[in-house]
C-alpha cells in the first residue's frame, strides 16, 4: 500500500512509542479509536475524527463531543470494539487500514482481535497491524507469487492461522517448499531474508499471517 492515503485505527492494546502515533496520524487520512484508548489520544494533530464502541471505558463523553469528534455509540455485546470500528470504516468506504494497539495487554483480546482481523482482511484493499517492532497482514490462498517487501537479512515470521497449504518460499534462509502448515503443528518463525528484492511466497490454500520484523 506504498504511497496509498489509508485510515489509522487505534485499538486499547500496547501501543507504540509516542513519536511513532504523532508521525502515523500526521499522514494519514483520518484516525479514529476505539474509547478504551481515546483518553492517551487527545494529543493528536490532527485530533481523532470518531470514537467507536460500547463507551463502557469512556467516562466523559460531552468532553470529546466538545471536541467536534463524533461519538459512535454500539452497545453491542456480541461483537468487541474493534470489530465495531471496522463496520465503522466499511460503511464509510476505507480501503486501506493500518491499525495500532491490536496486540498486547490480555492474551485473549490479542487472539480475539486476531480472529476478527482475519474475518475482515478481504472487505479492504489493504489491512496491516502496526506495532513498535513491525508489521503483520494476511494471505489466503490461492497465492502465486507473493511479494514480501523487506530488505535483505529482515526477519520474517509466517503464523498459520489456522492451516496454510502448499507454502514455498523463496529468498528466505529456511526455505519452505510445498508444505501444509497448521497453527499448533508448524510455525515458521523468525526466517532472514537472503536477498535484497525481497522475499516471495505461494501457496494453494489456507491462511498465512505474515510479520516483517523491523525492530527486533
Amino acid at each position: 500500500m506504498a504511497g496509498d492515503r489509508y485510515t489509522l485505527l487505534v485499538l486499547d492494546g500496547e501501543l507504540p512509542p509516542l513519536g511513532m502515533i504523532l508521525e502515523m496520524a500526521k499522514n494519514a487520512e483520518r484516525t479514529i479509536c476505539t474509547d478504551g484508548v481515546a483518553r492517551h489520544l487527545e494529543f493528536l494533530e490532527p485530533p481523532v475524527s470518531a470514537i467507536i464502541g460500547d463507551l463502557d471505558s469512556l467516562d466523559d463523553v460531552a468532553h470529546f463531543a466538545e471536541l467536534g469528534i463524533e461519538i459512535v455509540h454500539d452497545p453491542d455485546q456480541y461483537s468487541n470494539d474493534f470489530e465495531k470500528a471496522l463496520h465503522y470504516l466499511i460503511d464509510r468506504r476505507a480501503e486501506h487500514v493500518l491499525i495500532l494497539g491490536l496486540s498486547g495487554k490480555r492474551i485473549d483480546h490479542t487472539l480475539t482481535n486476531i480472529s476478527v482481523m482475519k474475518r475482515f482482511v478481504k472487505r479492504f484493499k489493504s489491512l496491516v497491524m502496526i506495532d513498535q517492532y513491525g508489521l503483520s497482514y494476511f494471505l489466503f490462498g490461492p497465492v502465486k507469487r507473493h511479494k514480501i517487501e523487506a530488505k535483505e537479512n529482515t526477519l520474517v515470521s509466517l503464523t498459520p492461522i489456522y492451516e496454510a497449504l502448499g507454502v514455498v518460499t523463496e529468498n528466505l534462509y529456511y526455505s519452505i517448499n510445498g508444505t501444509d502448515m497448521h497453527f499448533g503443528e508448524e510455525e515458521g518463525m523468525s526466517n532472514i531474508v537472503t536477498s535484497e528484492e525481497g522475499a516471495f511466497i505461494s501457496m494453494s490454500g489456507g491462511a498465512l499471517m505474515v510479520t516483517i520484523v523491523t525492530n527486533p
